[in-house]
């Protein structure tokens, strides 16, 4: 019998590649942020800073499963070499989502549709 063990859950942004996240599973989610980092740094061609969230769950698989499911529309495939480059996905960074915030509550829309 196979007990489940404790796996990083992790999602990850760099401003060098605007509007692209990166979801995955490892073990040691520092250990491979810095080969992340270090292979987007080669492709790009400069040193890049990385922002990430790493959750520890059981069954950080199936999780990983039904984030790539949710976001299998969102897929981006514009890496060529870097390391899990098949897990970067279009998204809406958060200063684009909190720059529109402040632009519709500027404008006076407070009826909660966009929150």
């Amino acid at each position: 019998m196979k007990f489940p063990r404790f796996q990083h859950l992790y999602c990850g942004f760099t401003l060098d590649l605007p509007y692209r996240h990166k979801w995955g599973i490892s073990l040691e989610s520092e250990k491979r942020w810095i080969n992340i980092k270090r292979d987007l740094g080669s492709e790009l061609g400069r040193d890049i800073k990385v922002y990430k969230l790493a959750l520890p769950v059981l069954y950080a698989r199936t999780f990983e499963k039904l984030v790539f499911r949710v976001f299998r529309s969102l897929k981006y495939n514009g890496l060529k070499q870097s390391t899990g480059r098949t897990e970067y996905f279009w998204s809406v960074n958060i200063f684009t989502f909190l720059t529109l915030w402040d632009a519709l509550t500027f404008f006076g829309f407070q009826d909660g549709f966009y929150w």
